[in-house]
């Protein structure tokens, strides 16, 4: 269905600008939506489209999310952050998987650096087992945050998926190491004692028990 536009007549184009991005932090998506919508009207960029775009897809309004993306795109198709967000729209609007792996490869040559896009992304294809493009997004969010115990959480998982055990027990390290709480730490414990019992280095799990006896 087509977008429509529908919001108080304001005039000042930065009054929506910061009011959007606003709504957009606090996840009132109707209300980030309309702004950004109005935003267009007044002064479209691929910033205020892909607001709309975003605000569309949270709703699950994926037709209109495609209408505001494709605009954003044709405005700035350098912008990464677009690409990111096509290639979440490709997977969950009608699973278009080879339309999302050529977003996320245009996605990556233009340096995608949202840290909690490319997680959300590697998110994704975890649930469609393509574990190689997951590791991918997990390892670059890594460089921008290297001490975050979530994602080396998610890496561990996705690494003992492809069966690269070595690589999987030194990120779940990290992630024990740098994440907080312990029945989290205690769970991560757990899987790394799994895995290596499955090794058959048992000798190894001792050091891991203080994590899952606390």
């Amino acid at each position: 269905s087509a977008l429509r536009i529908k919001n108080p007549p304001l005039t000042d184009y930065s009054i929506y600008e910061r009011l959007a991005e606003l709504y957009l932090r606090r996840e009132a998506w109707k209300d980030a939506k309309k702004v950004y919508l109005r935003q267009c009207e007044l002064k479209p960029t691929a910033n205020s489209w892909l607001g709309a775009g975003i605000a569309c897809f949270r709703l699950k309004e994926y037709e209109q999310c495609e209408d505001a993306l494709t605009q954003a795109n044709i405005l700035d198709n350098l912008n990464s952050r677009i690409w990111g967000y096509l290639t979440l729209l490709s997977i969950n609007f009608d699973k278009r998987l080879v339309q999302a792996s050529q977003c996320f490869s245009q996605a990556l040559k233009l340096n995608l650096e949202d840290n909690e896009l490319l997680c959300e992304i590697g998110r994704e294809f975890d649930k469609l087992q393509d574990y190689n493009r997951s590791e991918t997004c997990y390892r670059i969010a890594l460089k921008g945050e290297p001490e975050n115990g979530e994602i080396y959480w998610s890496l561990g998982n996705c690494l003992l998926y492809e069966q690269k055990k070595e690589e999987c027990l030194k990120a779940l390290d990290k992630a024990i190491e740098y994440i907080e709480g312990v029945s989290h730490k205690r769970t991560i414990a757990m899987i790394v004692v799994n895995v290596l019992e499955n090794l058959g280095r048992k000798a190894e799990t001792v050091a891991y028990k203080k994590y899952i006896d606390s």
